[in-house]
């Protein structure tokens, strides 16, 4: 705090300096003139005299005019001085030794000495701490530095998040201004992902300045290699191959060591046998291979993770084999007149499979101007297991239509999506309809003819208003047309491995041809291309595309129907209706199991809670006969599951502190006599490594932890080459009182008197001299 003072003499009167001369002037020149004029005679010295009391009086009397006075400021500044907080990492990876013999911890206090600009005044305060899996108060620096010789002592886990949420709320976000934080930004806590959140809520709602630095000091990686997850269907239909997806997560392995899985059956029978091959020494890698289901029931499957021969580690899953349905029924909803139809409804005339016909209304009634949608309602779409749109624009899909199919494939059904138009492939672009499907269209229209003539032949009777009967386009005789050259799918490797384009009995593979095709920008993430074309000029255009959607399933043919190809086939060749039974049979298959456990991997992570879910096909008054339970060596404990907001869907957390090695997961139901039937059955297993496990492994900073925050506005991600500023991040803020006192000086008792006495002499001297 600091005072001073100030005074000022302040004066006001019409144009200033040049207005009082002038005045002065004047009143000189009138007295002049007055005495020049005077009847009388004065003596010179009485002129004098009468003068010098007529110039005090004027003078007097502008000195009051110029309202003169005294301004006094007195000013009392104030200093509001800062309070920051520096945290410093002190987890194991902040000790480990790097390449040049320093480690994080070394660069973070070297930073702090060297490059960080701090005020030489008082007016910032600091405390220090240091955090690992806690928050820990050391109070000045040296305490800090006395953290290096604490190595073996410092903690192996890292909160990174929670601590972030601790400094910015409650008594520690009221208690300082700023805080610097220097981390490598690994964390290794449990439920990241929520203390992220929770990180970015409190950082929202915080008052602090909060700056980040990250340290980014290479330092040699312990050599490690741990399965990272297992993931892979609970059940999958007889005969069919399910794809397992096995994580591995690599440190510091060097390229030439033999690095391997390993899959056994439940006999021990080594069933698979992958090389992992890879181009790092650190990261996570990605291994697929197909379990064939070959048997009904519970089947457990052992994988081994081996490193130079050697087994390293190993986990196991299951997979429940089912016999599918083997009935089908299909709604074809079709938005133009196309041979397909009738292909179509040929290629399904036994009794496994039912297909119904649907037109939109103004296929068969041109002049048709109402709602040009007559899909059914979703208690009726429910009945089916797969829906085929044909040909449809987008004035024949309704938002009603819209909600229904996508609730249909939430709930466990398959619609596959049609179109060889580009035109209209073109309206579906950024549509609720393409959000359901694997790929994403073109809004951008190729004008190349399209050669779909006979459909053509048709469409343009109808736009003539000629008499087109459902039964005639059925009938009309299609040898008559001249078929045209058709193009050959190309597979693609998944396509080469789907069910969809395999004839099992003659165990080949089946090629489709087609004639137009629809353009697609590119396929969504999570999706599966199964088929392409190679155009001219060497542009390869999606043919056809797969995904699962929520329960279901969903696809899309950007080609025609592919009724050519069945036309240009002898009568002997089957490949077009086992192509169509295969691809209604796979959309289908969500809802052939009644029960399933649903999992993000079997392999449970042992540093956070396990979401586990359970659906079921049972209808609702056989939901409260659901009983669930887990095995752990031989142990049956109770599972408590609660409702999802999805219908016959339920879920519960399975937390890393049941003492097993694995646990298998029982869904049983109460039959109305009483008897226990078991729906569901699936192995879990257990990470082996821990959070301290992690912070050993995760020697890579991770810079990437940072991002999510540094658009938070009152964050800041300094690299640690840069300097930093104290003074401009935390300025000290001064506050100045300024009081203001007037003192007039014309104001005055004496100033009034004389000005009295000199009007008063005045008179009476000129009544002296008898001037008056």
């Amino acid at each position: 705090m600091s005072n001073y003072d100030s005074t000022q003499l302040l004066w006001d009167f019409p144009a200033g300096i040049w207005g009082i001369c002038g005045v002065i002037f004047l009143g000189i020149l009138i007295f002049g003139i007055s005495y020049y004029f005077t009847l009388r005679k004065l003596p010179k010295s009485i002129k004098i005299s009468l003068t010098i009391i007529r110039l005090i009086f004027l003078s007097l009397l502008i000195f009051c005019l110029c309202n003169v006075r005294v301004e006094k400021k007195k000013a009392v500044e104030t200093v509001t001085n800062k309070k920051i907080a520096v945290l410093f990492d002190n987890s194991f990876s902040m000790h480990k030794i790097g390449f040049w013999k320093k480690n994080r911890l070394d660069n973070a206090l070297s930073f702090w000495q060297n490059n960080v600009i701090k005020p030489k005044n008082k007016n910032l305060k600091i405390d220090f701490y240091s955090f690992a899996d806690k928050l820990n108060f050391e109070g000045d620096f040296s305490q800090i530095k006395n953290l290096k010789k604490t190595s073996k002592d410092a903690k192996k886990q890292t909160n990174f998040y929670q601590t972030v949420s601790k400094i910015n709320s409650g008594n520690f976000n009221n208690k300082y201004d700023g805080v610097l934080v220097f981390t490598d930004g690994i964390d290794t806590g449990n439920n990241i992902q929520q203390n992220l959140k929770n990180a970015k809520m409190s950082l929202i709602n915080s008052n602090l300045r909060n700056v980040f630095i990250p340290i980014t000091t290479d330092v040699p990686m312990e050599p490690k290699v741990t399965l990272k997850r297992i993931e892979n269907m609970s059940k999958g239909p007889l005969n069919t191959t399910i794809k397992v997806n096995v994580i591995t997560q690599l440190s510091n392995i060097s390229l030439n060591k033999k690095l391997c899985l390993k899959i056994y059956d439940e006999r021990k029978k080594l069933i698979e046998e992958i090389n992992i091959k890879r181009q790092r020494v650190s990261g996570i890698i990605s291994s697929r291979f197909n379990c064939n289901i070959k048997e009904i029931g519970l089947k457990k499957y052992t994988v081994e993770l081996c490193f130079n021969n050697k087994v390293v580690d190993s986990s196991i899953f299951s997979i429940t084999g089912f016999i599918p349905r083997e009935k089908r029924k299909v709604l074809l909803y079709q938005g133009a007149l196309d041979w397909g139809t009738r292909f179509l409804k040929y290629n399904f005339t036994d009794e496994k499979y039912q297909l119904d016909v649907l037109f939109a209304p103004s296929v068969m009634q041109p002049s048709f101007n109402g709602k040009d949608t007559n899909f059914p309602k979703f208690e009726k779409l429910m009945t089916y297991d797969a829906i085929l749109l044909l040909n449809l624009n987008s004035k024949q899909i309704d938002k009603q239509m819209e909600k229904r199919l996508k609730k249909f494939v939430n709930q466990g059904g398959g619609i596959l999506f049609i179109t060889g138009n580009p035109m209209i492939a073109k309206e579906f672009a950024n549509s609720e309809i393409e959000k359901l499907l694997p790929v994403i269209f073109s809004d951008k229209y190729n004008r190349e003819k399209r050669l779909d003539s006979a459909s053509q032949e048709l469409l343009e009777r109808s736009k003539n208003n000629r008499d087109i009967s459902y039964t005639n386009f059925l009938r009309k005789k299609e040898y008559t047309l001249k078929v045209p050259e058709l193009k050959e799918f190309s597979l693609t490797r998944t396509g080469k491995n789907s069910i969809l384009f395999k004839d099992l009995a003659q165990k080949k593979l089946i090629i489709p041809k087609f004639q137009d095709y629809a353009f697609v920008s590119k396929i969504k993430p999570g999706a599966q291309a199964l088929a392409y074309y190679t155009d001219s000029k060497k542009r390869e255009h999606i043919l056809m595309a797969v995904q699962n959607f929520g329960n279901g399933r969903s696809a899309v043919l950007t080609t025609d129907p592919l009724w050519r190809w069945r036309l240009a086939t002898n009568s002997e060749d089957n490949s077009y209706e086992i192509f169509w039974k295969n691809l209604v049979g796979w959309l289908g298959a969500s809802k052939d199991c009644n029960s399933e456990w649903i999992y993000p991997s079997s392999l449970l992570d042992n540093n956070k809670e396990n979401v586990v879910y359970f659906q079921t096909k049972l209808s609702v008054k056989n939901n409260n006969k659901l009983q669930f339970y887990y095995l752990a060596d031989e142990r049956k404990e109770l599972l408590h599951l609660e409702p999802c907001q999805k219908k016959n869907m339920y879920k519960t957390v399975i937390e890393a502190n049941i003492k097993s090695k694995n646990i298998k997961l029982i869904a049983e139901r109460i039959t109305d006599d009483d008897k226990v039937i078991t729906e569901a059955e699936a192995y879990l297993d257990f990470s082996k490594e821990h959070s301290d496990d992690l912070e050993v492994k995760m020697l890579h900073s991770s810079v990437e932890n940072f991002k999510p925050l540094e658009s938070i506005p009152n964050v800041k991600v300094v690299k640690a080459e840069q300097s930093l500023n104290l003074n401009e991040l935390f300025s000290s803020e001064k506050n100045v009182i300024v009081k203001k006192e007037l003192f007039p000086l014309w104001h005055k008792w004496l100033i009034f008197i004389a000005l009295l006495i000199l009007f008063t002499g005045e008179l009476i001297a000129r009544r002296f001299f008898k001037l008056v």
